[in-house]
């Protein structure tokens, strides 16, 4: 009772209604803490004998708020087998403790929508459908490790730079995205469901859109996606915004298998570029295996393997063609809510993982990571 409560307080924030819910809606506040610190192998301050600092040269503690979420969903009853949602969501966090500085924010979910016996409309920001693919494949969610062995992600390609010719990140390629547009999910056909989402911005009607296919049968689970991005409108499009590229696509195959004692999946992703995408006239293919085996009720054991190759051409840090990025890990689960957690990785290349380093670039060597944290979800 408190709880719902309180996520009408906080709803009333948002919207100046005169009454936020009447007997048909429902509202509830939801979300996660999560705290880790992280010892991180720093990277060499004189990379390739430039005298150029890309990270720390000895071993960096971090520590990530990275996961830490508020959100509010509700639901109204329409009538005619019709139900309203909506949904607001986003991360908090950051230098000066998780409440500081104006850190809340709505940058993940932020939707409203109708469900019925056609399935589900989301208008607004929500996550891809070829996200929705690749969600049965991260092993390691919102950890340090999650950036070494997310599937549909990979880091550490090439360095970019501001006006000024400082350091402004690195840039890499992401499918793990959200978009602000138009999503749809089909209801449930004896296992077998689909999902779309349509950016409509960019250059007439080349907009980023992405489709999906997912088919449960059993202990098994197959999915397949694609999208694509055309515009060569500057900061417009879901992989355009996120990657720095024009005109991009990708496509994902995947298989999982739950075991009962736990479940492993393989998920394949292939991203081809045109001249003026991050990785030019090429192609980039990923290979991600997930498991995760629970030993008790209270403890589980996680492992993922994240392979990478660039058909043509290096990274341009360590000037690789083909890396292996790979983590272990065991979650204790004080209850459903509540679990500590230890996790080892490893990056195959430099900059995959993000350090504190006050020098340099404040990436990651090529070497082994440890995180240890606390996460509560309410």
């Amino acid at each position: 009772m408190q709880k719902k409560i309180l996520a009408m307080a906080v709803a009333g924030a948002f919207a100046a209604a005169p009454a936020l819910a009447s007997a048909d809606d429902s509202v509830t506040l939801f979300g996660q803490l999560k705290y880790e610190v992280g010892a991180i192998d720093g990277a060499t301050d004189n990379w390739q004998g430039t005298g150029l600092a890309i990270g720390s040269d000895n071993r960096d503690l971090t520590h990530s708020t990275a996961g830490s979420r508020f959100g509010i969903r509700g639901s109204e009853d329409l009538g005619g087998g019709l139900t309203g949602l909506f949904r607001i969501q986003g991360n908090f966090g950051g230098p000066g403790g998780i409440f500081a500085g104006g850190n809340l924010q709505t940058n993940e979910e932020t939707w409203v929508g109708v469900d019925g016996d056609f399935g589900q409309v989301r208008l607004g920001r929500s996550d891809t459908a070829m996200k929705n693919a690749l969600k049965p494949f991260r092993a390691f969610t919102d950890t340090l490790a999650d950036s070494a062995t997310r599937p549909g992600t990979v880091s550490g390609l090439t360095p970019t730079f501001d006006n000024a010719g400082n350091f402004d990140g690195m840039m890499g390629l992401n499918s793990w995205a959200r978009a602000d547009g138009i999503h749809y999910q089909s209801p449930d056909f004896a296992g077998f469901t689909f999902g779309a989402t349509l950016e409509p911005v960019g250059e007439k009607t080349e907009s980023y859109y992405a489709l999906n296919g997912i088919y449960e049968m059993g202990p098994m689970v197959f999915s397949g996606a694609y999208e694509s991005q055309t515009s060569s409108s500057d900061g417009y499009g879901a992989l355009e915004n996120r990657q720095g590229v024009a005109d991009m696509d990708s496509w994902h195959l995947g298989f999982s298998f739950d075991f009962g004692q736990g479940d492993v999946g393989v998920s394949y992703n292939q991203w081809n570029g045109d001249d003026d995408s991050v990785i030019g006239d090429n192609k980039v293919e990923q290979v991600v295996v997930p498991a995760n085996f629970r030993v008790t009720d209270q403890i589980n054991l996680r492992a993922a393997v994240q392979y990478n190759d660039l058909d043509s051409g290096e990274t341009m840090i360590d000037e690789e063609s083909s890396w292996t990025n790979f983590a272990v890990g065991a979650q204790y689960h004080f209850s459903n809510r509540t679990e500590a957690y230890v996790n080892i990785w490893r990056d195959g290349i430099s900059g995959v993982t993000a350090t504190n380093g006050n020098n340099g670039w404040g990436l990651a060597d090529d070497g082994t990571h440890v995180g240890v944290g606390l996460r509560h979800s309410f």
